[in-house]
């Protein structure tokens, strides 16, 4: 996983840029099955066009296959309560 996705379309320089519409992840372990895809793109890999996942999502499966209540509040030293995620649900068809 990156930060970004990169363009579908090479730049001037032949390179690719940033490019937030889609990208791809790669997980494995905890129960993840091997071999899977969640999701498409059109044919040009511009945008999802099949079960689009947040970056939400993602956070909020991998703290939960890692055992961790995503929905969980600590509280920092100076009393504040603050949630793990505010936002966020199970990707389905993981494990």
């Amino acid at each position: 996983m990156g930060e970004f996705g990169r363009t579908p379309k090479l730049n001037a320089q032949a390179g690719r840029d940033h490019w937030p519409r889609a990208g791809f992840v790669c997980l494995a372990g905890a129960g993840v099955h091997g071999g899977g895809l969640i999701g498409a793109t059109n044919p040009f890999g511009e945008i999802p066009v099949e079960r689009p996942v947040s970056p939400s999502d993602l956070a909020f499966t991998i703290l939960k296959l890692l055992g961790v209540d995503p929905a969980r509040e600590l509280t920092t030293p100076t009393g504040r309560p603050v949630k793990i995620l505010n936002e966020g649900s199970f990707i389905s068809g993981l494990v």
